[in-house]
């Protein structure tokens, strides 16, 4: 017969007019508050202890077959961050070198503009140079014809 509060609390009243309040109460604490049926046994505990066991040894096996699932798919990404961080490089090294060559070739047109520039500069000099010095030797000359001639007409007229 299944034992249920009603019934506990019958026998808990029967008991206390038979042999006292306090040994009542002594015997009652002493019983499960449950049928017998399910108070846990040492051989019940062992075969939790078993189940339990062979549970956390299965999780353990699986989390170190995930842990190195993790670390292969980790070094995949650590090759791949790899692969990506030598093609980037790749391509900075190549356009850095695009870069040199294309300012070699700026300062290559501007050195050859510029040597133009100073080989008309010079040639304009040049000229005008010549200008200066053909006007200055026509002064000198003009200015020496000049006395000459004076220096002619100063000896003529002296006795």
């Amino acid at each position: 017969m299944p034992v249920d509060d009603r019934t506990r609390l019958e026998l808990h009243r029967q008991l206390e007019t038979s042999i006292g309040r306090k040994s009542t109460d002594a015997l009652m604490a002493h019983l499960p508050p449950v049928t017998w049926d399910q108070v846990a046994t040492k051989d019940d505990l062992s075969a939790t202890r078993v189940l339990l066991r062979a549970d956390l040894d299965a999780m353990a096996g699986d989390l170190r077959a995930e842990i190195k699932a993790s670390e292969a798919g980790m070094r995949a990404m650590e090759a791949g961050i790899r692969g990506d961080m030598k093609a980037m490089e790749t391509g900075v090294r190549s356009d850095v070198e695009t870069g040199i060559r294309s300012v070699e070739t700026n300062m290559q047109t501007l050195a050859t503009q510029l040597r133009a520039e100073m080989q008309v500069s010079t040639a304009d000099l040049r000229s005008e140079m010549h200008d200066q010095n053909s006007r200055q030797l026509r002064w000198i000359v003009t200015f020496m014809a000049g006395w000459s001639t004076l220096l002619l007409a100063a000896v003529q007229l002296m006795p």
